[in-house]
């Protein structure tokens, strides 16, 4: 048997907490404070923090729901400026939680999703008149510039520059073969959201030397989050990625969380 030697971790190394679909209408609250309570584990100047999208809902602009299309068919662009204002204000409230877990605003990045999506659809936002679209815009709505945290924007990602690069982003597919469909938009590991599911898919590269894996990060919210998925093929699993990082390698973990019980590989767990 080896040794166990706790030694300090280099100076630039860097732990990202990868978090997707909190859906915040539903989130989990169980389950996010055990995700907090595991990052405080993780040394401040380490800390950084990667959200995957659909952290707002919006449910009141899913084009195919009633409400939506009498409010939208009525024009009635008040009733959609409060319903961001609400999403707004459930954001501020989780960014405080955000911004205490990290040094620096900067190393908050955020991952639009297909439910923030929702707000720049063409055939809603052109019609909406041009003095009242920056209530719609997501880096209004997020306050991204005012507190210094990066917005990318839906089916954009964000590029890790460490070793063979890694891509973050919200996701874009569901279905059969979802980690492959997103492997081979980018052909290079990448991770992704959007289907509340874990999922991992690690095709040869052409050499056979080398491994490119891709990654599914399961969701953060309850079933309830979910009602638009009716019958779609999804495992509902809750947890966060966590990825370590120094300038030359990285490595990934999937934590996922059952029966409000968070395990760490000594077999110690965090419990709701």
């Amino acid at each position: 048997m080896g040794k166990l030697f706790h030694l300090p971790p280099p100076d630039k190394v860097h732990t990202y907490l990868v978090l997707s679909d909190l859906h915040l209408r539903y989130i989990d609250r169980k389950a996010f404070t055990l995700t907090l309570s595991y990052f405080q584990l993780v040394p401040m100047e380490q800390r950084k923090i990667l959200l995957l999208g659909d952290i707002l809902d919006l449910p009141y602009f899913y084009s195919k729901s009633d409400i939506y299309r009498s409010k939208f068919k009525d024009r009635d662009w008040d009733f959609f400026i409060d319903h961001v204002r609400e999403e707004m204000e459930l954001f501020d409230q989780l960014y405080v939680f955000l911004r205490g877990s990290v040094l620096d605003p900067e190393d908050i990045k955020y991952c639009a999703g297909n439910h923030e999506g929702r707000l720049s659809r063409e055939n809603f936002i052109n019609r909406v008149p041009v003095d009242l679209r920056e209530n719609f815009n997501i880096e209004y709505i997020l306050k991204g510039r005012i507190r210094g945290m990066e917005v990318i924007q839906y089916n954009d990602s964000y590029r890790l520059p460490v070793g063979p690069g890694l891509r973050f982003t919200h996701g874009m597919y569901c279905g059969l073969n979802v980690c492959k469909k997103h492997f081979m938009v980018y052909n290079e590991p990448v991770m992704f959201g959007h289907t509340h599911e874990i999922g991992a898919y690690a095709p040869k590269t052409a050499d056979e030397k080398d491994e490119k894996v891709c990654w599914n990060v399961p969701c953060m919210c309850t079933g309830k989050a979910g009602d638009y998925m009716r019958g779609s093929a999804n495992n509902w699993s809750l947890g966060f990625g966590v990825v370590n990082a120094d300038p030359d390698t990285y490595t990934v973990q999937i934590m996922q969380i059952k029966d409000n019980k968070l395990f760490l590989p000594t077999g110690e767990r965090f419990m709701a």
